[in-house]
C-alpha cells in the first residue's frame, strides 16, 4: 500500500503520495491510511486539531515523522490519538500536546485499546488531564523512549477494565515526570508516573518517574506513587528505574518511589533507585483489593533520603492490617537510608494474617530513630541485616549530596559498603554500579545506533542541565521553543549517564548560528584512564551550516571512564546560537563511527557520507534500524544494483554485536540478505557498505 505524506506546508490538491506532493490536512491524510500503509508527517510541521484523531481496525501500519526533526500534533481539548482494534503498528518520532493538564477535559493523549503487536517509541506527550498514554486489553505492547510530562492523572496508565487483561507489555527508557494530578479526581489518588493494573507479564526498565503528584486533589487517604502496580497484576518486573522527588498533598498518604499494592502477584523489583520522595522508597501494601498479594520481592535496590515530609512512612513500608493478608515476600541486598526521623522499615500495620514476609541481608542506615518499628512482628522475619551509623556514612549532614553521581563514590558510605559484612551482603549486586553507572533512566547498554540518551532543550530538559548565558527562546524558524546561547563562554551541558571506560558514542546536536564568525563547538570530556593516573580530556567538533536552517553535528567519542560531560559552547565571538536537541547513540560498530552525518531516506534509513542512493567513497553506507518491537520474525533486505565498482557488502548487525556480511558482485542486478530479529527487544541494523575506493549506485532499498 502507498505511503501518505502530510506537511503543514502541503496542499490538499496534492495526491499526498510523495515527499514532493504532501497533503496539508492531517485528518484527511489519516483517513486515507489503509492496512499495510504508512502515514508520514513532515518533521517540524505543526498540526492543530480540535478533536481526537482515531484509527480503527488497521493492520501493519506505521505513523512517523519524515525529514528533519519531529512533527507536532497539538490543540486537543479532550482525547488526543486513539488506536482501537489495530495490529502490527509502529508509531514513532512525534510530539503530541493537549490544551494543558488543567484546561484539557479529562483526556488521554495516546489511548491504545484492544491492539496487538503495537510499538510506541520516541514520542513526547504533554498537556492532558487524565494521562499521557493509556492502554487496556492489549497484547505485545511496547512503549519505549517516550517522555510523558505535565499531564494530570498519570504519565503512563494501564486502565482497569474488569474482565479484560493485557499481556506481554514492555515499558522501557521512558521518562514520566511532572505529572501533577487531576483537578477532577477528588475521591481518589492522581499524579503518578507509571500505574499498572489488569496486566500479566510486564517489564518496566530504565524509566524515570520524577516530580509527580504535587497537584493532586484527594486529601483523605491514599496518594500518588512514582512507579507502581495494583489490581490483577501478575508477573511484573521493575528494574533499573529511578523514582525521585514524588509528592502528595498535606493530610494524604503516599508520595512514594515504588509500590506493590493490593492484588499483585509474582513481582520482582531489582536495581531500582529511589530518593527524595515525600514518603516511602518502597511500599508493599494490601489495601483491600479482594485479590491475592503474594510472592512480591525486592532485591538490590536503594532508598536514599526518602520520607522528606510524610514521617509516618519508612524507607521500606509494609501495610496489611489484621483483616487483610500479604504472603511470601523477600526484601534483600538493598540499601535503605531514609531522611532524618523516619524508620528504615515501618511495619506497624502488618497484621496477624501476614506470613512469610522476610527482610534479610540489607544495609540499614537510620538517622535519629530505631531502624525497625517492630522487629518482633510475628508476620515478619529479619535476618542478616547490617546497621550503620548515619554520621559514619556522610562527609556532611546533607543527604541530597547522595543524589549526585559525581559525589557518591567519594562518600565514606561506599568505603563501608565495600568492607567486612557489608561487602558480603552487597558484593554480588554491585551497588556502586547502581548509583554511578545506572544513575539516570534510558541507559541500557545497547546495540549500534541505539538511542541511549535524548535531550530537547525546550523547557524541562533545559532546566535539568548546567548552563551559562543560556535562556529559552521561541524560534519561528523551527518553529518552537529552543535554547538560546549568546556571547563567548555561553554553554549548556549535561552528563552521559551510564558511561564507562571503552563505551563508544555518537553525540549529535541540532542547532543554528546567526553569525558565521562565531565559533560554536560540540564538546565532550571525561575521566581518561592511562597507566596509574587520571586526566581530563576534551574532544570538539565545530558547527557550520546556514544561519537560516538547523543543521546537525556529530561527535564520535570513546569514554575513558565513568564520568563524561557533553554540551555546546561558544568558544569565541559574540553571536547567538540556537540549540534544539541532543541525541547520544551508543555504538558497537567500528567501521561506521567516523563522521556519521544523518539524513533520512523515507522513514528510517540513514545515509552516511553518500549522495542519496549512491555511495561514492570508502566507508560510505546506507543503513536502516529495524525494530523488534512489533515483529520477531525474520525480514529480508533487498537492494537493486544499478552499477557497482569496488568492493561493497550487504550487512546486518544486531544489538548484541552479531554481524553478518554478504559481498555484492559487480555483475549483480539484485542482492539480498536475511535480517534476523533479536529476541531481547533491541534492534537490528542492516544496509549496504562500500569497503574500498569506488562507488555503488542503488536503484532501491527495501526491507520486507
Amino acid at each position: 500500500m502507498a505511503d501518505i505524506f502530510v506537511s503543514d506546508k502541503g496542499n490538499d490538491s496534492n495526491d499526498g503520495l510523495s515527499v514532493q506532493s504532501p497533503l496539508r490536512d492531517l485528518r484527511r491524510a489519516a483517513g486515507l491510511l489503509k492496512s499495510g500503509g504508512n502515514l508520514r508527517l513532515h518533521g517540524g510541521s505543526r498540526f492543530d486539531l480540535c478533536e481526537a484523531l482515531e484509527f480503527f481496525d488497521l493492520d501493519n501500519i506505521t505513523v512517523s515523522s519524515y525529514g528533519f526533526g519531529r512533527a507536532m500534533i497539538s490543540g486537543f481539548p479532550e482525547n488526543g490519538l486513539l488506536f482501537h482494534g489495530c495490529s502490527d503498528v509502529r508509531f514513532s518520532g512525534l510530539r503530541i500536546f493537549g490544551t494543558g493538564w488543567q484546561a484539557n477535559d479529562d483526556g488521554v493523549g495516546f489511548l491504545i485499546v484492544k491492539c496487538n503487536n503495537f510499538l510506541l517509541e520516541n514520542t513526547g506527550i504533554s498537556g492532558f488531564m487524565n494521562a499521557g498514554a493509556a492502554y487496556h486489553d492489549c497484547k505485545d505492547l511496547t512503549i519505549t523512549g517516550c517522555a510523558m510530562y505535565y499531564n494530570g492523572g498519570y504519565g503512563i496508565h494501564a486502565e482497569p477494565r474488569s474482565g479484560y487483561i493485557s499481556e506481554h507489555v514492555r515499558i522501557t527508557h521512558c521518562k514520566t515526570n511532572n505529572n501533577g494530578g487531576s483537578r477532577r479526581m477528588k475521591s481518589n489518588h492522581s499524579g503518578s508516573g507509571i500505574t499498572i493494573s489488569y496486566t500479566h507479564d510486564i517489564l518496566i526498565e530504565f524509566c524515570e518517574a520524577a516530580g509527580n503528584g504535587w497537584a493532586q486533589r484527594q486529601t483523605n487517604t491514599n496518594g500518588p506513587v512514582g512507579i507502581w502496580c495494583w489490581g490483577n497484576t501478575d508477573k511484573i518486573t521493575m528494574r533499573y528505574n529511578i523514582g525521585r522527588h514524588n509528592r502528595t498533598q498535606p493530610g494524604t498518604g503516599d508520595g512514594d518511589g515504588f509500590d506493590y499494592d493490593g492484588g499483585v502477584t509474582n513481582g520482582l523489583m531489582e536495581y531500582n533507585y529511589s530518593y527524595a520522595n515525600e514518603a516511602a522508597g518502597y511500599l508493599l501494601c494490601e489495601y483491600g483489593s479482594g485479590m491475592d498479594w503474594d510472592n512480591n520481592n525486592v532485591r538490590a535496590c536503594a532508598s536514599i533520603g526518602d520520607i522528606t515530609r510524610v514521617k509516618s512512612y519508612g524507607a521500606a513500608h509494609y501495610y496489611a492490617p489484621d483483616w487483610l493478608k500479604m504472603t511470601n515476600s523477600v526484601m534483600e541486598k538493598s540499601l535503605l537510608m531514609p531522611d532524618a526521623g523516619a524508620y528504615v522499615v515501618e511495619n506497624s500495620w502488618v497484621g496477624k494474617q501476614c506470613e512469610g514476609l522476610i527482610v534479610k541481608d540489607n544495609i540499614f542506615v537510620a538517622n535519629g530513630t530505631p531502624a525497625v518499628y517492630d522487629a518482633d512482628n510475628p508476620g515478619m522475619e529479619f535476618n542478616g541485616n547490617v546497621e550503620l551509623k548515619y554520621d559514619d556514612c556522610m562527609k556532611d549532614p546533607h543527604i541530597p549530596a547522595l543524589t549526585d553521581p559525581r559525589v557518591l563514590p567519594e562518600l565514606p558510605l561506599f568505603g563501608l559498603l565495600e568492607n567486612g559484612r557489608c561487602a558480603e551482603v552487597l558484593r554480588i549486586e554491585g551497588l556502586r554500579g547502581l548509583f554511578a553507572g545506572q544513575y539516570s533512566a534510558g541507559l541500557e547498554p545497547a546495540g549500534y545506533d541505539e538511542l541511549s540518551f535524548d535531550m530537547r532543550f525546550d523547557g524541562m530538559d533545559f532546566e535539568g542541565s548546567e548552563s551559562i548565558g543560556a535562556s529559552l527562546h521561541y524560534d519561528s524558524l523551527k518553529p518552537g521553543t529552543v535554547t538560546r546561547l549568546q556571547g563567548e563562554g555561553a554553554m549548556i551541558k549535561t552528563f552521559i549517564p551510564g558511561a564507562d571506560e571503552g563505551k563508544r558514542y555518537i553525540i549529535r546536536v541540532y542547532g543554528r548560528c546567526e553569525d558565521p564568525e562565531t565559533a560554536v563547538c560540540l564538546f565532550a570530556h571525561g575521566t581518561d584512564k592511562s597507566a596509574d593516573k587520571s586526566a581530563d580530556r576534551e574532544v570538539r567538533r565545530y558547527f557550520g551550516g546556514s544561519a537560516s536552517d538547523y543543521t546537525c553535528v556529530d561527535l564520535p567519542y570513546t569514554a575513558g571512564g565513568s564520568w563524561v560531560e557533553t554540551g555546546v559552547r561558544i568558544d569565541s565571538g559574540c553571536g547567538v546560537f540556537y540549540v534544539d536537541r541532543m541525541e547520544v547513540y551508543q555504538t558497537n560498530a567500528d567501521a561506521i563511527i567516523p563522521d556519521i552525518q544523518r539524513s533520512f531516506y523515507g522513514d528510517s534509513a540513514v545515509v552516511h557520507n553518500a549522495d542519496s542512493m549512491q555511495l561514492n567513497s570508502a566507508g560510505s553506507a546506507i543503513f536502516a534500524r529495524v525494530s523488534s518491537g512489533c515483529s520477531r520474525s525474520s525480514k529480508k533486505l533487498t537492494v537493486k544494483v544499478s552499477e557497482c565498482k569496488g568492493k561493497a557488502y550487504l550487512f546486518t548487525l544486531t544489538g548484541n554485536g552479531i554481524e553478518t556480511q554478504k559481498e555484492i558482485n559487480a555483475d549483480m542486478i539484485e542482492a539480498s540478505i536475511d535480517v534476523n530479529m533479536p529476541q531481547n527487544d533491541l534492534f537490528t541494523v542492516c544496509g549496504v557498505y562500500l569497503d574500498e575506493p569506488g562507488y555503488i549506485k542503488l536503484g532501491s532499498f527495501n526491507i520486507e
